[in-house]
């Protein structure tokens, strides 16, 4: 069983309320802090296998991704307008997620490669890199989240010059052609 526990705290006079989280897959409990307006999340990290993703619908459903899939974040913090009394509207942090060794049994290429997205957390919204950090499926890219805009991201797939030709099917289900890359988009 992965998860194990969860414990809350609040104190009515402060309006503040604490939670711990205890999940296998965490590197240490999880600290959750929270008052009307504000959720302050503790530093921690969290390792699962890949194949979590394919809860995340398309292109993950059919990639069916295999592989490691980690995270790691410095402190979190949201805040929004109407909150506590001295807190101001924002949000601060750094969540970087590292892919490691991913494979599809929808490719003959295995390992397709590593990759890392680093995200930050700022009062404008997320914005966020896509990078590949080895193998032979290339992949960049950037994107955001943000209230007026929603969210949005654009980039690319190729594929080493060794593995084009292996590729090619993986590739036109990841996006349109455009030359050598394959645009992503959503």
């Amino acid at each position: 069983m992965l998860f194990r526990s969860w414990q809350t705290s609040c104190k009515l006079l402060s309006g503040t309320c604490q939670s711990e989280i205890q999940f296998a897959a965490l590197e240490q409990a999880q600290q959750i802090q929270w008052r009307l307006g504000q959720v302050s999340i503790a530093a921690n990290e969290i390792k699962l296998p890949a194949n979590v993703l394919e809860g995340l619908g398309n292109p993950w459903s059919t990639l069916r991704p295999r592989g490691g899939l980690g995270a790691r974040w410095t402190d979190l913090n949201v805040a929004t307008v109407g909150g506590s009394e001295g807190v101001e509207a924002g949000a601060s942090g750094v969540i970087r997620i590292i892919i490691s060794n991913l494979s599809s049994p929808i490719s003959p290429v295995k390992p397709l490669g590593s990759y890392e997205i680093a995200a930050n957390l700022a009062p404008e919204g997320l914005t966020w890199t896509l990078s590949t950090t080895s193998g032979p499926l290339l992949l960049k890219g950037q994107g955001g989240a943000a209230k007026q805009s929603g969210v949005n991201f654009s980039g690319e797939a190729s594929a080493s010059p060794e593995a084009q030709e292996s590729l090619i099917g993986l590739l036109s289900l990841l996006g349109k052609r455009e030359g050598d890359t394959y645009r992503l988009k959503f």
